[in-house]
């Protein structure tokens, strides 16, 4: 449960918003693995019941949705050469 719980809070936004979202960048990804997995281990440390039972995954969840927003829309964007290989419908011409 610990493995899953944490593999969950670290991996489930950047996966997702780096499917869906176009201002998605690496450092947003990276950024929302680490805050998502520190922040869960830190609660299962100290873990004290939250409001209504809830897991402390919950908090990891929501430190790692914070951190890739904040982190890549405060860093430069993907370049447009990688946004049209990955969101483009036209073939790429160098």
């Amino acid at each position: 449960m610990f493995a899953t719980g944490g593999l969950a809070a670290g991996f489930f936004w950047p996966m997702l918003l780096g499917l869906y979202w176009t201002r998605m960048n690496q450092w947003g990804a990276i950024g929302g693995m680490i805050s998502g997995i520190i922040i869960y281990m830190i609660g299962k440390k100290f873990y004290t019941p939250l409001a209504m039972g809830m897991d402390p995954i919950m908090v990891g969840l929501a430190a790692s949705l914070i951190a890739c927003i904040v982190i890549s829309m405060s860093t430069k964007p993907s370049d447009e050469r990688t946004l049209r290989i990955f969101w483009g419908a036209k073939p790429i011409e160098d």
